[in-house]
């Protein structure tokens, strides 16, 4: 991580997981004061699963751009 351009990756996806974690974390909490079976329960636990799958691809999408850097 000597480089400036390994630097500005890390960072990147730093605020792009926060992001997606912020996301995640107010879907959730829809979720947890919808009422059960309603529309607005799907769909805040969709965002919120969805939320997390971006997360984890993103996170292995900036491993392989390090890798790539050697």
């Amino acid at each position: 991580m000597d480089t400036k351009k390994e630097k500005k990756i890390i960072h990147r996806a730093w605020g792009v997981v926060a992001a997606l974690m912020v996301v995640m974390v107010g879907a959730i909490l829809e979720e947890v004061g919808a009422v059960k079976g309603s529309t607005i329960y799907y769909i805040s636990g969709m965002m919120a699963l969805l939320a997390f799958i971006g997360a984890s691809g993103y996170c292995a999408h900036t491993l392989t751009e390090l890798e790539k850097l050697g």
